[in-house]
């Protein structure tokens, strides 16, 4: 798949597979890393890599995404979306063979996720671990694996994006 018409979940698992992990979006979906959509992972990646954005009001794909090395743009609808599409271009080239079942993010559209508040880490609502406490009703607190807070998540229902 060209580089360019990379999005959603098919440009994050590009990302993930040039930051060296794991990207899993569809079953048994224990994580999501989205650097596509998330400020705190590819805010990161940009100020890291030195990918810098312009803005075009006015354009349909709003965003436009250079780094000083390489003689090439990529626009796109967002900042981020832009900025991962360039840095997959430059880790990976003009192409990169994405897997199937990830060329369609209707795979996850209408799965319940819990997001957890303090790191960003994403699981199916079901599979959030928890913890044995006496002080709360049911016995148990829900704890994230990644930060070990408890009761830290929100409930989504993932949607289709809209373009």
């Amino acid at each position: 798949m060209k580089t360019a018409e990379l999005s959603g979940a098919a440009l994050d698992w590009a990302v993930a597979k040039c930051e060296g992990k794991s990207h899993i979006v569809n079953a048994p979906h224990k994580y999501f890393y989205s650097p596509s959509t998330d400020w705190k992972i590819g805010g990161e990646i940009m100020e890291r890599e030195g990918i810098d954005c312009i803005f075009h009001p006015g354009v349909t794909a709003h965003w436009t995404a250079m780094n000083v090395d390489y003689n090439v743009e990529f626009p796109a609808p967002t900042l981020l979306e832009a900025a991962m599409r360039m840095y997959v271009y430059m880790k990976l080239g003009d192409e990169v063979e994405i897997p199937k079942e990830l060329k369609s993010e209707k795979t996850i559209v209408g799965m319940e996720v819990g997001r957890c508040t303090f790191c960003g880490y994403i699981c199916e609502w079901e599979e959030i671990p928890t913890a044995g406490d006496p002080t709360c009703s049911d016995g148990t607190v829900q704890c994230c694996p990644e930060c070990n807070e408890g009761e830290s998540f929100d409930r989504y229902v993932l949607a289709e994006r809209k373009r």
